[in-house]
């Protein structure tokens, strides 16, 4: 059994926590011992203690990232319960604490970061090599970040996000959903779905859906997720009233998402969206902006349309066009259904994850029998 500690900080669940559940659900259990470490009050805790997964609460988790207090609180985390590996998604700490302790540790990037200059990268070098047997890239923009911040390529492992089959709602089951919701069967429903965090510009959105709601009357608006922004944006959005629903965090996006019509995705920052991976999944066409993994996913003017980032005028156009055109929602989101089924699976996910865990876990096992060895024949 080889056992590893998980490190997330999330609070609520953004893409690092939907791919800790997604990975929690489908893990070999006969071959892994699961143990996470978790921010005091972290929306995860509930969902993965379902899992029957055993979850530990911290307030370190909640420091800065460099807090001392918190390595040390985590090196006795570590000291206690024993991991062969440790697999962190939270920056350095908890990469810091495992290599104090003399634990292999591999570290999983979620998302792309602006560039460094020549001293972080050689820091951020260092630190790699120093730190992590190796580090997980959910994309090959994220992977290409890496590499650009010093990180060398032979130490990067891309293992693309994946998510469960989601059920496509028939027409017949839309149309009920819809009814349930008082939503009319006319109505065109924008979504986005991210946390409500300063990266994933909401901003953008709802000023764009102020202009798209006097061109288009037809149009709603779904904002789906929470977070620290949740109050400023509701705020932002009075002018639309009834037009926009925040949904809070849905612990299941399937109705969600076969409610809305197109999907926005207006971040500053991204590394593979899981919420654009499920709802191309169930044939939504998609309006992004040109970062990070977007534009692996979303084939311009084939399953959706990228447009710049902070490009509002051209973002509010892009979902102009598609709510107007019914056609060419419906023709984008069957090109983005078939790359989603044919490549980002949640199994093809965890195998990946698992091999990568072998593999150091083997490194691991070969550098105990040299050092054995060694203090044999001294």
């Amino acid at each position: 059994m080889i056992k590893i500690m998980q490190v997330l900080t999330d609070y609520s669940v953004g893409d690092a926590g939907m791919w800790l559940l997604n990975f929690l659900g489908l893990y070999d259990r006969d071959t892994y011992e699961m143990v996470l470490v978790l921010p005091t009050g972290s929306q995860l805790v509930k969902y993965a203690e379902s899992l029957e997964v055993r979850v530990i609460e911290t307030d370190a988790l909640l420091e800065e990232e460099f807090s001392l207090s918190a390595i040390k609180e985590l090196k006795q985390m570590i000291k206690e319960e024993e991991p062969d590996l440790v697999h962190t998604h939270a920056g350095a700490l908890a990469g810091i604490a495992a290599w104090s302790e003399k634990v292999p540790a591999i570290c999983t990037c979620h998302s792309t970061r602006p560039p460094k200059g020549f001293f972080k990268r050689f820091v951020s070098r260092l630190f790699n090599r120093m730190l992590y047997a190796c580090t997980v890239a959910v994309s090959e923009s994220v992977m290409e970040n890496l590499i650009e911040d010093g990180v060398p390529q032979k130490r990067i492992r891309l293992i693309y996000n994946g998510i469960y089959p989601m059920k496509e709602y028939a027409i017949g089951e839309r149309s009920v959903l819809r009814e349930l919701h008082n939503i009319s069967q006319e109505s065109v429903v924008i979504g986005i779905a991210t946390p409500l965090e300063e990266e994933k510009n909401h901003a953008m959105f709802i000023e764009a859906a102020k202009f798209i709601a006097t061109a288009c009357p037809e149009v709603l608006f779904m904002v789906m997720g929470d977070g620290s922004l949740r109050k400023e944006l509701e705020k932002m959005s009075e002018s639309l009233e009834e037009r926009i629903l925040f949904t809070g965090y849905l612990s299941d996006m399937t109705e969600a998402l076969n409610m809305i019509d197109i999907l926005a995705v207006s971040s500053r920052q991204e590394g593979m969206s899981i919420p654009l991976l499920e709802a191309m999944s169930v044939s939504v066409p998609v309006v992004a902006t040109d970062v990070g993994g977007n534009r692996e996913l979303v084939q311009h003017g084939k399953s959706g349309v990228v447009v710049g980032c902070e490009d509002a005028v051209s973002f509010a156009m892009a979902l102009i066009r598609l709510a107007q055109h019914p056609e060419l929602r419906q023709s984008m989101g069957a090109v983005g259904k078939s790359l989603i089924d044919r490549r980002f699976s949640a199994e093809t996910m965890v195998t990946q994850t698992e091999a990568v865990y072998q593999e150091i876990a083997g490194q691991a096992e070969e550098t105990e029998e040299i050092e054995e060895n060694e203090t044999t024949e001294e």
